[in-house]
C-alpha cells in the first residue's frame, strides 16, 4: 500500500511528512478537516465573516437517501449485490456501487481514464448524458468531467437545481426527473426538517407518463435526464 485515502478520494503518499509530525494513518479523517477549514477560510476571507458556509450539494437526493440508514438500516452507499441479489454478476462487484435504490456510480481509477462497470439487467439512463442503455458489460474512457453515472428504470429523482442554501425547503421548486421506460409506476418521497413530506408519482397511462404530487403543490418535471422541463403549477400533469 502506497497511499492513505481520504474521505474525498485522494490518495496521499504514505510518505508525505505532516509539518507537525503527525503519524500517517492517523490523518486518514483528519486530512478532510483540514481541506475543509482551508476552503472556509478563503470563501470567508473573501466575502467576511458570518457570510460563509460549506454544504453538501446534493441536499436534496443526498439528504432524502441519509434518511434511510436511520429508518431502515441500509447504507446510502451500497453494494451492487444489496440491491439486486439475484444476479450473480453483482456478488463480487467491488469497483462500482449503487448510491441509494436508484443512481450507479462505477468510479475511473485508471490515470488512462479507462473504467470497465456492469449494468445490471433493464434500462439505464445516463444522468450526464441522456443515453439509454439495456444492461451489460461496459467500458469506457472518462476524463476529469465525467463518470459513469446511471439511472435505474422505474426511478424517481427529485433535485433542486439553481438553490444555493442548504436549509430550505427540499420539496418547493423541486425538479422531478422521471425515469420509466419499461415499468408502471415510481415515485419518491422527499422529507422536511420538520418531518413532514410530500410525494411525487409517476404513472402510466394511455396518454402519457403522468407525474403529480401528493398535495397538489407546484413542480416543474421531465422525463428522464435530459427532456424538457415543464412548470407544472396545479401539482399535476401528462408528459
Amino acid at each position: 500500500m502506497d497511499a492513505i485515502k481520504t474521505d474525498f478520494g485522494e490518495r496521499i503518499p504514505r510518505d508525505v511528512v505532516w509539518y507537525d509530525g503527525s503519524p500517517k494513518l492517523s490523518m486518514h479523517n483528519w486530512y478532510t478537516q483540514l481541506y475543509n477549514q482551508a476552503v472556509f477560510e478563503a470563501i470567508e476571507e473573501t466575502y467576511g465573516k458570518g457570510n460563509a458556509c460549506l454544504y453538501a450539494r446534493s441536499a436534496t437526493v443526498g439528504g432524502q437517501l441519509g434518511l434511510q440508514p436511520h429508518v431502515n438500516g441500509t447504507s446510502v452507499m451500497r453494494s451492487m449485490f444489496v440491491e439486486f441479489p439475484d444476479d450473480p454478476a453483482c456478488r463480487t462487484l467491488d469497483r462500482q456501487y449503487m448510491f441509494g435504490p436508484s443512481m450507479l456510480v462505477a468510479p475511473v481509477f485508471t490515470y488512462s481514464g479507462e473504467v470497465s462497470y456492469y449494468l445490471p439487467d433493464g434500462v439505464w439512463t445516463n444522468w450526464l448524458t441522456g443515453e439509454k442503455a439495456q444492461g451489460g458489460w461496459r467500458k469506457e474512457t472518462h476524463d476529469y468531467d465525467s463518470i459513469p453515472l446511471w439511472v435505474r428504470d422505474g426511478s424517481v429523482i427529485v433535485t433542486n437545481p439553481g438553490e444555493t442554501k442548504p436549509d430550505r425547503v427540499y420539496g418547493e421548486n423541486a425538479l422531478v426527473s422521471v425515469f420509466v421506460d419499461e415499468v408502471e409506476t415510481a415515485d419518491a418521497v422527499v422529507t422536511e426538517i420538520d418531518g413532514s413530506a410530500v410525494t411525487f408519482t409517476a404513472r402510466r397511462t394511455p396518454a402519457g407518463i403522468e407525474v403529480a404530487s401528493s398535495d397538489g403543490r407546484p413542480f416543474r418535471a421531465r422525463l428522464g435526464a435530459s427532456g424538457g422541463i415543464v412548470d407544472v403549477p396545479n401539482g399535476s400533469v401528462v408528459l
